[in-house]
C-alpha cells in the first residue's frame, strides 16, 4: 500500500520520534510513505476561528497535493487528521467554498476536486492492513505489561467524521495493544480531552485535565473488552 504521508508540525519538532516510529513500523509492513515535501502546518483548531478561509485553504491545499499523487492520504496528527477531515467535508457541503479556495490554490496550479481519502495509522493499522496481519509480524511480544490507551478528541470526534456509531467505545488501541502481548487497563479519560487548546488560555485547567486521566490510569477500572 502507498500513501501520502502527512506527519504534522510536532512529529517534525518536538514529538520527532514518532515520525521515526512510524517510518519504522511502515517500513516492515510494507507501507510506502510518500512525503509531502511542500506541506505546510494544518493550523491546530484556532485558525479556524481566526480566518475561516485560511484554515481551509491551508488543508485543502494539502489534499490537493495528495490528490495531484494520486493518493490517499496518511497522517499521524490526531489534530490534523480531524482539520483535513472537516475541511474536506466543507468542501463537498459548502457552496462556493471550492471556487474559493481553488481560486487561491491556482497561483501555484493546484486544484482539489474532493477525491482524497484522508486516514491516521491507526486506522490504516487497524482497518487497512487488519488485526491478524499484523499479529503474524509481532517478534517480540510485551507479555505482561499494563498500558493505558488515550484517545482524546480528535481522534474519535465527531463520530460522523469517522463513522462511528458511539466513539466513546472505540477499543482499536486497546486491540492493537493486546496482540502485542499487552494487558489494557480501562479508566474513566481514555475518551477525554487533554486540554490541548485550553492550554494557551490557562495552563492550569489544562494540567488539571492532564494530571486527572494520568491518575485514573494509574488507578484503572477492571478493562472491558
Amino acid at each position: 500500500m502507498k500513501f501520502a504521508y502527512y506527519p504534522g508540525c510536532s512529529a517534525r519538532s518536538t514529538c520527532a520520534e514518532l515520525n521515526e516510529a512510524t517510518h519504522r513500523v511502515a517500513a516492515r509492513l510494507g507501507l510506502d510513505l510518500i512525503s509531502i515535501e511542500s506541506a505546510t502546518c494544518t493550523g491546530a483548531r484556532e485558525l479556524r476561528a481566526i480566518d475561516p478561509i485560511g484554515f481551509f485553504t491551508l488543508n485543502l491545499r494539502i489534499l490537493a497535493l495528495a490528490e495531484r499523487e494520486g493518493l490517499p492520504l496518511m497522517t499521524i496528527c490526531n489534530t490534523c487528521t480531524l482539520n483535513l477531515l472537516d475541511a474536506h467535508a466543507a468542501f463537498l457541503e459548502e457552496p462556493g467554498l471550492g471556487e474559493t479556495v481553488n481560486a487561491r490554490l491556482s497561483a501555484e496550479g493546484l486544484r482539489y476536486s474532493g477525491r482524497t481519502r484522508i486516514s491516521h495509522f491507526l486506522w490504516v493499522l487497524y482497518e487497512d492492513i487488519g488485526l491478524d496481519r499484523l499479529r503474524e509480524l509481532v517478534v517480540k511480544p510485551l507479555n505482561g505489561l499494563s498500558v493505558a490507551a488515550f484517545y482524546g478528541c480528535h481522534i474519535t470526534r465527531p463520530p460522523q467524521r469517522y463513522g462511528f456509531v458511539d466513539s466513546r467505545n472505540n477499543i482499536a488501541l486497546e486491540r492493537l495493544a493486546e496482540l502485542l502481548g499487552c494487558q489494557p487497563i480501562d479508566y474513566s479519560g481514555r475518551t477525554e480531552c487533554c486540554g490541548f487548546h485550553t492550554a494557551a488560555h490557562d495552563e492550569r485547567v489544562a494540567f488539571k485535565l492532564t494530571g486527572q486521566h494520568n491518575g485514573d490510569a494509574v488507578s484503572p477500572l477492571p478493562y472491558r473488552a
